[in-house]
């Protein structure tokens, strides 16, 4: 990806992507449910990534934590902002282009939210929907989810393709 020119993500390809996060994520809450590790937000996307996500995805180095995509446009919006897990096109890609622009847009990104307490309940985020809904809108062949772990009287993982 030259300067930053976004490569289309074929449907077959996308829609392939999309069966590897949910098969992931799948195994990821049934881990959470029948054990008892516990861990705030962070804690939750390294171990998505490390222990799921990083036997689907291959070249491992795609896989981002934390990492900046281009913002959506708007009044005093920075060109870039960082979410939770993305999914690169290609190995050790990043956003920025030789100018450093926010240029490159990943295959996928993958918003979290952990919630605790004995009332918590794994609904989904609507500001994060909107937002994914957005950029999805803007960047086509793009893979949004929207991730919710709740640790309440019993644990849940909730998630949904944006």
């Amino acid at each position: 990806m030259e300067g930053g020119r976004r490569e289309e993500v074929p449907y077959k390809q996308r829609m392939g992507l999309q069966a590897q996060i949910e098969k992931t994520l799948k195994g990821f809450s049934l881990f959470l449910k029948q054990g008892s590790w516990r861990g705030k937000e962070n804690d939750c996307v390294n171990l998505f990534a490390h222990k799921f996500l990083a036997k689907r995805i291959r070249p491992v180095d795609r896989i981002g934590i934390e990492v900046a995509v281009p913002q959506l446009s708007g009044k005093r919006r920075k060109q870039a902002v960082r979410k939770d897990l993305v999914i690169w096109n290609h190995g050790g890609q990043t956003t920025w282009d030789r100018s450093w622009k926010a240029k490159a847009v990943p295959q996928a990104i993958l918003e979290w939210k952990v919630k605790r307490g004995a009332s918590a309940k794994a609904a989904i985020s609507a500001r994060d929907r909107a937002w994914l809904a957005g950029f999805k809108r803007k960047h086509r062949g793009f893979v949004g989810v929207c991730v919710t772990v709740a640790y309440g009287k019993k644990t849940e993982v909730n998630w949904e393709f944006v």
